[in-house]
């Protein structure tokens, strides 16, 4: 026969087998959890990383198409391009004031160009058809009344001489 005092050691044993198994049961419970949980983070790691490959492979391909790679050089070389642009401006210039000498009878020797701006140095001599000062009147005139010229004159600096008169132009490139 069993005695009170053992039945109340049994029952001791059994709430911590009970507690054992309950903790036992758990573990296990969540370890399976764990296990398929893990099993889904790698599926979509993998099917990430495929999706990661296509996209390289489409972008190898975009970055192959000649267009693109016309841009892309373009990017690179975008500073250069510029200052050509800023550059390819001059015979434009040039020619124009090549025109104004022709059409004016004044002689440009030269010019410097800075930030949208020239400055050029002209003579007008005295000849058989009309005096210096009327030849520097004339384009003065002529270049404030006309606005279809790719610059404005802004400034004359220097102004000297009779017969042949020496003076220095500003121009502002429009």
């Amino acid at each position: 026969m069993v005695t009170t005092n053992e039945y109340k050691n049994d029952s001791k044993n059994y709430k911590g087998m009970n507690i054992s198994i309950i903790l036992f049961v758990f573990v296990l419970l969540a370890t399976i959890w764990l296990y398929f949980y893990n099993m889904t983070v790698v599926s979509k790691i993998e099917s990430t990383q495929s999706e990661i490959v296509k996209v390289e492979e489409s972008i190898k391909k975009i970055n192959e198409d000649d267009k693109v790679k016309l841009y892309m050089l373009i990017q690179a070389n975008k500073t250069y391009l510029e200052k050509f642009k800023y550059l390819s401006n001059i015979p434009v210039f040039v020619n124009s004031l090549k025109e104004l000498s022709r059409t004016n009878r004044v002689l440009f020797e030269g010019f410097s160009y800075a930030d949208w701006e020239i400055i050029s140095y002209a003579k007008a001599q005295n000849d058989a058809v009309s005096l210096a000062s009327v030849k520097v009147t004339k384009f003065l005139e002529y270049f404030r009344k006309k606005t279809e010229h790719i610059f404005s004159l802004w400034f004359v600096n220097s102004f000297e001489g009779q017969e042949n008169i020496n003076f220095s132009v500003k121009f502002q490139v429009k």
